[in-house]
């Protein structure tokens, strides 16, 4: 591939290319990065050649493939953003500068703070303009294509866990299903190669089965559409590796369970077909109960619109179909790249016109500031992005009819305080699907919640904090303990401290070596332990951060009871796997020397009182196995009334964080009223 392969798939969606200009461009980064190599030996200059080339796909404008040949040489050469805006516009010198990664030098002995910094910076120039976070997209899209040629394990996990985890769900948010498939498939490559391999072999096997279903079923909705006067496109789609795989793992379904891995879609040319075209998929193969979703009236929040329905199709075979115009399928596919392939004013995207889909599509860049303003450190920063903007989302209902979008994982506390913070803070319980439960009550897709309110509820709960997923519930409620005195504060910082240790099986907080308590205190930036409860209190200090710094893993899990490894399939050799990768980001020296099969099991005993009812325990095991815990042993106990039970479960955990992950799902399980670690 070269220049021309680049200018002829541009000059069929831009009539007026610069040609000479574009050109100009690559030869320009070719002399500057000229005698760098590619891992694989390649001159650096095929990067930024293949990073337009994937944007090409999407039907970007000039300035943005020229910002892709650009993207890396303020960083990896002589020449700086003064020398591109000479050249090139300050316009492409702005987009440039919002790709680029932060200064090597100025962060040379902490990389993984420059990463975040890094993320920060470019999330902040993404929410300016998005094409920034489409060429970053391409960039790293490519860099995942050829990552097998790294020499360094550990720099390859690294890389394809954050692709996985940061730059993968920004795909989604903006709609782009291409990238976000791909970059996910070649992540779980990396990261998960024996799964990846199995999961690859079970489609390839069913494929082979169904290539002649898919067939039939196609021939036949197409004859039913042309007998009822729709004009209509039907494709094929095949589900991603890694979206099998995460299926399965998070609804502990076997792969011949999930009935989506193909999808027909039925591609019409306005709203009124599509509801036509279901009628005639309902009348041609019977619907399967509950499966019909309509997110064409109720979008999702990165604006997908389609009709979904799940059907006995062909020989009974399980089927879901997907319609759309053809506008909602380009957007489907390309999210906010969509806009060059129908927007008239493509090629002339600038600040004084920007198209209503980028708008849109800006609202998650938008959170992501408010989360840099609201967060102390750096890896608050990534963990929020993580759980508040990148988490799956779902959408609930409030009494009105009102579409609200949450991370997966709120609950409705989090629905509260997204109505108004006034609700969060009077909020007494809250009726889902009318039954009333409890405010931290997980929310699932669909459901409608009514806050019920009291003045005098007493305000919000501090151990709300550590339930809440979004940082909008978690900055109102520090708000609202801000307003009380530094004494109510103190007190409740000890309530909150003494139910936390209790929930670990400990009945104080252990008094530290004078050296080590000043360097806790420093790490808090308070100046007494008094300090330090207050600060709980106030809500400004996280408990569980207290704790970690307080004791050990084992002075909590006791000794370690395993080292050897557990079979690939097992789901706790996931979580151990997730645990090397979190080494992995430490420093380089460490990361040659992860190994997953070092890591070691900690063997726990839990206690979990609890209302008796028909499918507890199968909620409480798919909770744990959700998490790669494995239970090792379940006993029940005597209680002293006949309403609760006492059930005592041997877990097997990989570390403290571990285990304060399984015991803060186990809390939210409806009817567990209180749950400890034994002392």
């Amino acid at each position: 591939m070269d220049i021309s392969t680049i200018v002829k798939a541009a000059k069929e969606y831009l009539p007026d290319l610069n040609e000479k200009r574009l050109v100009s461009a690559y030869d320009f980064a070719k002399k500057a990065h000229d005698g760098q190599k590619r891992s694989d030996g390649s001159p650096y200059s095929t990067h930024p050649l293949a990073t337009a080339k994937i944007l090409t796909e999407f039907k970007v404008d000039e300035d943005t493939l020229i910002t892709a040949f650009l993207h890396d040489v303020p960083e990896d050469t002589k020449y700086t953003l003064k020398d591109i805006e000479k050249m090139f516009g300050k316009k492409v010198s702005c987009l440039v500068e919002g790709v680029t990664k932060l200064s090597k030098v100025q962060y040379k002995h902490d990389m993984a703070e420059r990463q975040i910094e890094s993320l920060k910076r470019l999330f902040f120039h993404s929410a300016k303009d998005l094409r920034i976070i489409l060429v970053k997209l391409a960039d790293r899209l490519h860099n995942m294509r050829t990552l097998q040629y790294l020499p360094i394990r550990g720099k390859r996990i690294r890389i394809a866990k954050e692709s996985l985890e940061i730059y993968a769900p920004i795909a989604n948010l903006l709609g782009i299903w291409e990238i976000k498939s791909e970059m996910e498939d070649l992540c779980f490559e990396f990261l998960y190669p024996d799964d990846f391999k199995r999961t690859k072999q079970l489609v390839e096997e069913s494929s082979l089965r169904n290539d002649e279903v898919i067939h039939k079923t196609v021939r036949k909705i197409k004859i039913s559409l042309t007998k009822h006067n729709i004009k209509a496109e039907v494709r094929a789609r095949k589900k991603n590796l890694y979206s099998i795989f995460k299926k399965m793992l998070h609804t502990g379904k076997t792969f011949h369970d999930i009935y989506d891995l193909v999808a027909l879609r039925i591609i019409v040319e306005d709203i009124d077909a599509c509801y036509r075209a279901l009628g005639v998929v309902h009348q041609t193969f019977r619907p399967k109960h509950k499966r019909v979703k309509d997110y064409i009236a109720v979008p999702k929040v990165n604006g997908y619109q389609s009709l979904h329905t799940t059907v006995f199709g062909v020989d009974g075979t399980i089927t879901e179909f997907q319609i759309r115009t053809y506008e909602m399928h380009l957007e489907a596919e390309y999210g906010i790249a969509a806009h060059y392939f129908y927007n008239a004013s493509r090629g002339r995207v600038n600040g004084n016109r920007v198209p209503s889909i980028f708008k849109k599509h800006a609202e998650w860049a938008k959170k992501v500031l408010a989360i840099q303003k609201e967060v102390q450190t750096g890896y608050d920063f990534v963990e929020n992005l993580k759980f508040d903007i990148f988490q799956d989302r779902i959408f609930v209902f409030t009494p009105q009819g009102d579409v609200i979008d949450l991370p997966y994982g709120a609950n409705a506390v989090d629905f509260a305080y997204h109505i108004h913070s006034d609700v969060g803070n009077e909020a007494a319980n809250a009726e889902i699907n009318g039954e009333r439960l409890p405010l931290t009550t997980q929310l699932n897709t669909g459901d409608t919640i009514k806050i019920n309110r009291s003045k005098s509820s007493g305000g919000p709960h501090r151990g709300w904090l550590i339930l809440v997923k979004t940082g909008l519930a978690r900055t109102k409620i520090k708000e609202y303990f801000k307003k009380e005195s530094s004494q109510n504060n103190y007190a409740a910082g000890l309530r909150v401290l003494k139910r936390e240790l209790q929930l670990f099986g400990k009945n104080e907080l252990k008094k530290l070596p004078e050296i080590r308590e000043k360097e806790v205190l420093e790490k808090f930036d308070v100046d007494s332990i008094e300090a330090l409860m207050t600060g709980i209190g106030e809500g400004n200090i996280t408990v569980r951060n207290v704790i970690h710094e307080f004791y050990t893993s084992e002075e909590i899990l006791g000794k370690p009871t395993s080292k050897s490894g557990l079979k690939d399939d097992d789901l706790l050799s996931k979580r151990r796997f997730d645990h090397a990768m979190a080494i992995v980001l430490g420093n380089e020296e460490l990361k040659e020397k992860a190994d997953k099969n070092s890591l070691c099991l900690y063997r726990v005993e839990i206690n979990i009182i609890c209302h008796d009812r028909v499918g507890l325990l199968k909620d409480i095991a798919l909770t744990l196995s959700s998490l790669g815990v494995n239970i090792h042993e379940i006993k029940m106990a005597t209680t002293a009334n006949t309403v609760d039970r006492h059930m005592v479960v041997i877990i097997d955990v990989c570390d403290l964080e571990h285990l304060e992950e399984a015991l803060r799902a186990l809390t939210v399980v409806r009817d567990v009223v209180k749950i400890y670690k034994s002392s």
